[in-house]
């Protein structure tokens, strides 16, 4: 036998061996089998058929060739397709789309139509299904049969799947060679729980909405649904009222698909002030419901926050607010001296532990209001009762440095606790004092502090103290009123904002107040700017404040008569916002300029004699004009002893108070004026005082004196006048406080009677001439009666003088006598009865070596009838020396009359 191996397709072997260098035929003896191993030169053509060829010999030149049926070459598994669509997966029912979860009671087929193309030559036998836990696998089911060839699609039996596995359809393809291909799903699973409820948000922000301000949308977001198993396939969505919580009234269910958030725009708009509730429910893949969750609601509020209006402050409910409760208060610069700590018990008031408090009292113009005010080193504390809850209130109080040498910082800080809140506030400028330690010449410079707060019960505790509790502050004036407000939509947003600025030299805080209400939303933010324009931020850009409605800057620097607007900007929940304005701040650090105070109705007067003190003054600031005047009374310039601080009605300056008769008789009263500007700055001034007169005025200290006029060189003397013409008579004595306007001034003599008013110098000398007279010689009278401004009239001084307007008589008949003792070298003259008067005269001698000649002795003045004087012997030459001698009498008119005389000595 031979065989060999070749195509089907012919009748001898062909297309595996070559003839050329290969023998086609292979002996094999008798054997009737054969094995060919194909080498690894060859390779059978797959799909092609081949088939053994046996040539049987029957001789040695005859034989037959017999060829077997022949077989397919078929080396490769059944074939795969991956075009779209055709792949192994699990359907439910009918359906042809994949599932990957299902639920039990649903009917689950494995379909694998078209995965394994038909253009297989050889084809597929068969093919074998298995259920595992894994791609692959076998080790759930098996399909008890081999499946038809024909067969696409085959029931899973659920009787071993366990919930929340995830299971995978194997199928085998076998071809005729019996070689296979498997092919697994991407698997599928059993879901039999719902899925996790979530959160939903009003709004569709990241945050959930309380408020919304439009009324023509609804809107809401949602998340942390969540399904483990099958997931979810899509949303439900619809919204209603709160009222209507049990339906769907502003938009019906609505499938969102996978969206988390969904809007709406309701038809008609809704109302204002209507509350929405947003609900979804999650679906998952295997038509599972979630629980449906309920928004907690938005309220639609399309209105910005109301402007309040605030209308007036209720009194002051703080117990001794200005200290003036008790008595024993001590002078500043006793406090002062004070070595150790001291805590005064101030009615009202508590100290803090540690703290030292001392009450400081004056009756000059140093307190804020009335006459004390607290010294504290560390703080002090008031309980304040009968507050009502969730009301406004409003607090000012002042606060000023320490005028004392050892507190030297400038700048200093106090602090407010309010109900637990504390505020820090600065002084500025330290306390002018600029004499010799004297308190009447202390300079207080008052802060002014404003602060708000909403009460939260019937009571609180507010603390105000210095966080320095070496030096310390001082404290006036606290006040607590409880604001009234009320709504008004016609509040001028232009005048809103309260805004008032407190201006220490070229320092300034500005501080601003407001009041808004939001009926429907809260509000949730105010923040306030600061600018020289309406709206302006120049000065301060906006700054978030909270829900505080106060707020102030106290680091700003102006310039003199400059504007400042404050611009307040009120937000609520709803994000709706209303702007206000405040009225123009002038900027003005000048006080108010008062030049005089003045006593009585008109022009200035310095005595009275009435106990009604009145006053009037002139007071002018063109800056930010008079915000109110205050007055007082006291003994002495700034006190207040007789009459405590009034204010007086604004634009009537002038001023009355009746006082009692123990309290002024005799005095001089001083009316103190302090106005206090726009600007809130201070200007302090008293009147030059008036004095109380209730009876006449005294003339014992009177003194009378002619001033003499004489025809000569020589003054009268003696009360003697020598001019006939004219008289100057002077006076002094009425004292300045005794109020002597005018004098009435009576010249009587001989044949004569004159009276004439003079009105009274400031220096408290008084004078007057008359001129154009005809005296006669002999004796005069003046008489001088005070005439004080109440026209009361002292009692009348006296005066005289003697009129003499003729000179001493000279006896022609007699001469000087002369005698010189050359031993003692002096000369004696004598000249009695050369002169005869009615009237006490004076001498003048001269002596001199010329006529006339006054160098040895020069106007000796005597009231003797002689006179020595000595004369140098070594100056007398050989023919002696010529003395001439020269004698004037002088009446005590100053009239005089001479006579002279020679002597030559030798």
């Amino acid at each position: 036998y031979e065989w060999s191996v070749g195509l089907s397709l012919y009748d001898e072997p062909t297309g595996v061996f070559s003839a050329s260098h290969e023998n086609i035929w292979h002996h094999v003896g008798e054997e009737r089998y054969m094995i060919y191993s194909i080498p690894r030169s060859k390779n059978l053509h797959n799909g092609l058929k081949y088939s053994f060829f046996v040539r049987s010999w029957y001789n040695e030149s005859s034989y037959a060739i017999f060829k077997s049926p022949g077989v397919y070459i078929d080396s490769r598994p059944p074939r795969i397709t991956y075009s779209k669509g055709n792949h192994v997966k699990e359907t439910l029912g009918n359906l042809t789309k994949d599932v990957d979860f299902a639920k039990f009671g649903d009917e689950i087929y494995v379909d694998w139509t078209n995965k394994f193309p038909g253009t297989n030559t050889v084809g597929i036998t068969m093919f074998r299904l298995y259920i595992s836990t894994y791609p692959g696998g076998h080790d759930v089911h098996a399909a008890e049969d081999d499946l038809d060839p024909t067969v696409s699609r085959y029931l899973i039996p659920l009787q071993n799947i366990i919930p929340s596995t995830r299971y995978y359809a194997n199928i085998q393809a076998y071809g005729k060679s019996g070689l296979h291909t498997t092919v697994s799903s991407d698997g599928f699973m059993i879901d039999v729980d719902p899925p996790e409820p979530g959160v939903v948000y009003d709004g569709q922000g990241w945050r959930d909405m309380e408020f919304q301000n439009s009324s023509e949308d609804v809107s809401a977001s949602w998340h942390s649904f969540s399904d483990i198993h099958s997931g979810i396939s899509h949303y439900m969505w619809c919204s209603t009222t709160e009222t209507e919580s049990s339906t769907c009234s502003i938009r019906s269910w609505l499938d969102v698909s996978l969206f988390t958030y969904r809007s709406h725009t309701p038809n008609p708009s809704l109302e204002n002030g209507i509350r929405i509730i947003h609900k979804v429910y999650a679906v998952d893949a295997v038509g599972h419901m979630s629980v449906v969750v309920e928004s907690d609601g938005v309220t639609v509020d399309s209105t910005a926050p109301m402007r309040e209006d605030r209308s007036l402050f209720l009194d002051n409910i703080v117990q001794n607010p200005s200290f003036e409760s008790d008595s024993f208060g001590k002078d500043l610069i006793e406090i002062e001296q004070m070595t150790a700590c001291e805590t005064h018990t101030i009615t009202g008031w508590s100290a803090t532990p540690g703290s030292c408090v001392w009450l400081a009292t004056t009756s000059i113009n140093h307190a804020q209001d009335g006459n004390s005010y607290l010294v504290v080193r560390g703080s002090v504390t008031q309980t304040i009762q009968g507050l009502e809850k969730d009301q406004k209130y409003r607090i000012v109080f002042y606060t000023s440095h320490l005028p004392f040498s050892s507190s030297v910082i400038a700048n200093k800080e106090g602090f407010i606790n309010v109900d637990g809140t504390r505020h820090v506030f600065l002084l500025y400028n330290k306390v002018q004092r600029y004499d010799n330690r004297q308190t009447s010449h202390i300079i207080m410079i008052w802060h002014q502090h404003t602060f708000f707060f909403l009460a939260r019960s019937s009571e609180l505790t507010i603390e105000i103290g210095s966080t320095d509790r070496s030096t310390g502050i001082t404290i006036d004036s606290v006040q607590i009123q409880k604001n009234i407000l009320h709504r008004d939509s016609s509040v001028n947003k232009n005048n809103h904002v309260q805004a008032h600025a407190v201006f220490v030299h070229d320092w300034t805080s500005v501080h601003a107040s407001w009041n808004f209400i939001d009926l429907e939303s809260s509000i949730v933010d105010y923040s306030w700017a600061i600018g020289y324009v309406v709206g302006g931020t120049q000065l301060q850009d906006f700054h978030s404040v909270g829900l505080r409605t106060f707020a102030y800057n106290r680091t700003l620097k102006l310039t003199q008569n400059s504007k400042v607007h404050v611009t307040v900007v009120a937000t609520n929940a709803a994000g709706l916002k209303t702007v206000s304005y405040s009225e123009p701040i002038t900027v003005d650090f000048t006080p108010p300029v008062l030049n005089v105070v003045r006593d009585g109705k008109g022009l200035d007067i310095d005595f009275q004699d009435t106990l009604v003190i009145i006053a009037n003054w002139d007071v002018a600031d063109p800056e930010t004009g008079i915000r109110e005047c205050r007055w007082a009374i006291g003994t002495k310039p700034g006190e207040t002893d007789l009459h405590n601080f009034t204010r007086a009605e604004h634009g009537i300056w002038t001023v009355s108070q009746e006082l009692q008769i123990y309290e002024v008789k005799d005095k001089t009263i001083y009316m103190t004026v302090r106005c206090e500007n726009g600007a809130g700055l201070v200007t302090s001034r008293s009147s030059d005082g008036v004095r109380i007169v209730l009876s006449a005025p005294s003339a014992n200290d009177l003194e009378i004196s002619i001033m003499g006029i004489s025809k000569s060189v020589y003054l009268p003397r003696d009360l003697f006048h020598g001019d006939a013409s004219a008289v100057r008579i002077r006076w002094s004595g009425f004292r300045n406080d005794l109020g002597i306007e005018m004098c009435e001034v009576t010249l009587e003599g001989p044949s004569i009677e004159v009276t004439e008013l003079v009105t009274v110098d400031t220096q408290g000398y008084m004078c007057t001439d008359f001129k154009g007279l005809h005296l006669k010689d002999g004796l005069h009278k003046v008489y001088v009666t005070g005439i004080n401004s109440v026209k009361m009239r002292t009692e009348t001084k006296i005066g005289n003088f003697t009129l003499l307007t003729k000179p001493p008589l000279k006896q022609d008949t007699r001469t000087l006598l002369l005698n010189w003792n050359p031993s003692t070298g002096s000369v004696k003259t004598s000249w009695d009865s050369v002169f005869t008067s009615d009237y006490p005269l004076q001498y003048e001698v001269s002596a001199g070596t010329v006529q006339g000649g006054s160098d040895i002795i020069q106007w000796q003045e005597t009231r003797l009838n002689q006179l020595i004087f000595s004369v140098d012997k070594e100056s007398i030459g050989p023919t002696g020396k010529d003395v001439f001698i020269s004698v004037r009498a002088i009446s005590p008119s100053g009239l005089y009359e001479t006579a002279n005389a020679h002597i030559l000595l030798t």
